[in-house]
């Protein structure tokens, strides 16, 4: 059996419709997972969101100045905090954001103030 394949999925040729927009659609979501994590341009923007009490995507890695932005999707208030550079967000609401641009390469890493179990890291690079 012949196999077309499309963003890393296989789609066999007799499929209905709706099996294939299906596989289109999580290899568009697995597409923007693989994004989510890290930016190819200075003057990008990542997005971490803040939910279930943990960061998503926890890890990520940016080119030096770049921005990134955190966003609380939880219900209970959380910060962003890092010691080196230092920086805090206060304390963020539902949908508050929060945004640092990283002008320096290195690892940098955060926690959450309130929930310190709550980690992750900004791997900034010279390019």
């Amino acid at each position: 059996m012949k196999r077309a394949t499309g963003q890393g999925i296989a789609i066999p040729p007799r499929q209905t419709s709706a099996s294939r927009l299906r596989a289109l659609a999580l290899g568009v979501v697995l597409a923007g997972v693989g994004f989510a994590g890290s930016a190819s341009a200075a003057g990008a923007t990542v997005q971490i969101v803040i939910e279930n009490f943990g960061f998503t995507p926890a890890n990520v890695t940016v080119p030096k100045g770049a921005t990134v932005e955190w966003v609380n999707r939880d219900p209970t208030p959380h910060n962003v905090v890092a010691d080196k550079p230092k920086f805090d967000s206060g304390l963020l609401g539902v949908d508050d954001t929060f945004d640092f641009k990283f002008t320096e390469p290195g690892t940098v890493n955060f926690i959450c103030g309130q929930h310190a179990h709550m980690s992750g890291t900004v791997t900034v690079t010279d390019k």
